[in-house]
């Protein structure tokens, strides 16, 4: 009998360990349930552009429109960042909006999800500029300007292109800030249907003197404005004015074939030669801390192939055609017989005009 009553108790002690079990579950499978429907039911709402926004414009409401999505799904935010935490970020932006503080950074299109990469305050242009300079704008066409290569802080020469000729105004210019629109361009170019061409917008700063001829020549001088990259030399050497002053035209029978990869130099003898310059176009250059070459690739002759210093020279291989020791790459055409180098026309007056004395 006492081992029946025993026997007893152990399994209502069994049956009350299975019913709080049962309980436990029961508890989590409702708190997850609640927690399901509420990540279901329960939205939140982020704001994209409903238009295109060029630089430096200030983004108001009207430009706006509300998505609404489901809780915790809203887009923005540092990655593994806490839902209060983005959410916090996206009502700062709003009150940024509403108080008239959010300008876009750099273009930005419809569809957009504003967030503190993207827009934020206008930023002082005018720092490290001197005190005497002016800071002026122009704008000139997109495919004029190397298609939106030209960023801020990027250097940059001005070409003028007429019926007698191309010249240089002003060279190594920085631009302070970029922007990118449809507004009729200050150069006055359209494109082949006679509409507005994209521009682009170009903060610069220079003297009082200097910028006012900037903005005659790009507003009522003669010839098409043509925006170029700064030759790479000038983050480590002082521009060389000499090279960009004359006005530069084109006689076929005086010029003849042009070969941009053959360039006349004069040699440690005093003799003007002909040598062909290395491509090296999409490869990396080793250079130093302040952007001078200190390793290159060793021209060899070989036409357009690239012969690595390391594979040597065939002293036997011919200079125009055939191959080379230390390629496989056949030169299958004779390199093209350098053509005389254009003689620009007397040079105006002034010259180039360097937009910055010092970098």
């Amino acid at each position: 009998m006492a081992a029946l009553g025993s026997k007893s108790a152990g399994l209502f002690k069994n049956a009350k360990i299975l019913w709080l079990g049962m309980a436990i579950l029961l508890v989590f499978v409702f708190v997850g349930t609640l927690q399901l429907l509420k990540s279901v039911y329960q939205t939140e709402t982020y704001y994209v552009l409903n238009q295109d926004v060029p630089t430096r414009t200030q983004i108001t409401m009207d430009m706006l429109t509300p998505v609404v999505t489901s809780a915790g799904t809203a887009p923005g935010g540092a990655a593994g960042a806490s839902e209060a935490t983005r959410r916090s970020e996206r009502e700062e932006i709003l009150a940024e909006v509403q108080s008239g503080q959010a300008f876009a950074q750099f273009p930005l299109v419809s569809g957009d999800v504003l967030s503190p990469s993207n827009i934020g305050a206008l930023s002082d242009i005018s720092v490290g500029v001197p005190d005497s300079w002016v800071i002026t704008s122009f704008s000139v066409d997109y495919n004029n300007a190397v298609q939106g290569r030209i960023q801020r802080g990027t250097y940059f020469d001005m070409m003028i292109v007429g019926d007698s000729g191309a010249y240089y105004p002003f060279v190594n210019v920085l631009a302070l800030e970029t922007s990118t629109g449809s507004a009729k361009s200050s150069a006055g170019n359209t494109d082949a249907s006679g509409q507005n061409a994209t521009t682009s917008v170009y903060t610069v700063g220079m003297s009082p003197q200097n910028a006012a001829k900037l903005q005659w020549l790009v507003n009522f001088g003669s010839g098409d404005v043509k925006l170029v990259l700064s030759p790479r030399q000038n983050e480590y050497e002082s521009p060389a004015l000499a090279s960009y002053k004359g006005i530069f035209s084109y006689d076929p029978l005086v010029d003849g074939v042009i070969a941009p990869g053959l360039q006349t130099v004069t040699d440690s003898n005093g003799n003007t030669v002909t040598r062909e310059v290395t491509d090296y176009s999409f490869t990396q250059v080793e250079r130093d801390k302040f952007g001078r070459p200190i390793s290159s690739v060793e021209n060899v002759g070989a036409g357009n192939a690239k012969i690595p210093a390391s594979a040597g020279t065939d002293t036997n291989a011919p200079s125009n055609g055939g191959t080379t020791s230390g390629s496989s790459t056949p030169n299958s055409t004779a390199t093209p017989t350098p053509g005389a180098t254009a003689t620009p026309s007397p040079s105006p007056t002034s010259g180039a005009i360097t937009g910055n004395s010092t970098k």
